[in-house]
């Protein structure tokens, strides 16, 4: 599983602690691989991929009732889903660039990996 997640384009290094259940996957700065697709190849090699921890920079737009994290560079936009704090500091923050760390969850049948469930949020960026 190892060497098929390494060979997508864009993916830097792959840990794997099989006895945890584990795979930490560095991305290249400005990479264009989804998380669907990273999904995909782990399913190929005949594991069951799990919640995803992220970490993902990008700019903080309001859509419509929605707060969306778009990647410059990128086709992939994260649906923000936080509590109504954490939801007022990403509000505070639209137009802005900032980085995200959450939580994907698993059971997104969709494959397109967009809902980001927030855990922290830094600026400065």
């Amino acid at each position: 599983m190892r060497v098929a997640v390494e060979k997508i384009d864009g993916v830097q290094a792959v840990e794997v602690r099989l006895n945890d259940g584990v795979a930490a996957i560095r991305l290249a700065p400005e990479n264009r691989v989804s998380l669907a697709e990273i999904r995909r190849v782990i399913r190929d090699k005949g594991f069951t991929p799990k919640d995803a921890e992220v970490r993902v920079t990008g700019r903080v737009e309001a859509r419509g009732d929605r707060l969306v994290l778009v990647v410059p560079g990128s086709t992939t936009s994260w649906t923000l889903q936080a509590d109504v704090a954490g939801r007022a500091r990403l509000a505070e923050r639209s137009g802005q660039m900032i980085e995200v760390t959450g939580r994907v969850p698993e059971d997104d049948e969709r494959g397109d990996a967009t809902v980001l469930e927030v855990r922290s949020i830094s600026a400065g960026f």
